[in-house]
């Protein structure tokens, strides 16, 4: 998306300057937007990853006895969850 001048360009040479700024700010925009998107792809892989552990765990428990899962409780209760 070029961007529209907001001054009257005198000659061929100042429309030349203006459309080569245009498409320098495009590509710096589409850049960063690719930045921010990589980021946010990166931000849910992490998460989903997260996810698949917390399932499997959730899975596990319910294969466990009543002591087992007494002991696991008490060894959940002195660490952080995702430290």
């Amino acid at each position: 998306m070029l961007v529209k001048p907001e001054k009257v360009y005198r000659d061929k040479e100042d429309i030349e300057e203006f459309n080569r700024a245009s498409e320098i700010v495009a590509r710096k925009r589409s850049a960063i937007s690719f930045i921010f998107e990589c980021s946010f792809l990166s931000e849910i892989a992490a998460r989903r990853g997260k996810i698949k552990a917390l399932e499997s765990v959730a899975g596990m428990l319910t294969e466990l006895t009543k002591e087992q899962i007494k002991i696991f409780e008490e060894a959940v209760r002195r660490r952080p969850l995702f430290g």
